[in-house]
């Protein structure tokens, strides 16, 4: 679904399946369905957005993990040569 303004006389188009409508043309229904697939989308990408950045963090974190494995694997090799 595609959004126009037509500059001509400024009226907002929807561009659905392939075929123009004129926003101030459609049903009460049309109009609500519209403002939910608009929301719908926003949430789509915050979510994308979200999943992203939980990515990346566990990623973070997995690293961190590893290091924090390494140290504690050195400090046990030491601690056993010293004895």
């Amino acid at each position: 679904m595609e959004e126009h303004n037509n500059t001509e006389d400024f009226d907002q188009t929807i561009i659905f399946n392939g075929v123009e409508y004129n926003y101030k043309d459609l049903s009460a229904e049309a109009k609500y369905c519209i403002q939910q697939h608009q929301d719908l989308a926003t949430q789509k990408q915050e979510l994308t957005n979200k999943v992203h950045q939980v990515e990346l963090a566990l990623k973070g974190f997995s690293d961190l993990l590893g290091e924090a494995l390494n140290r504690t694997e050195k400090t046990e090799e030491t601690e056993e040569t010293e004895e």
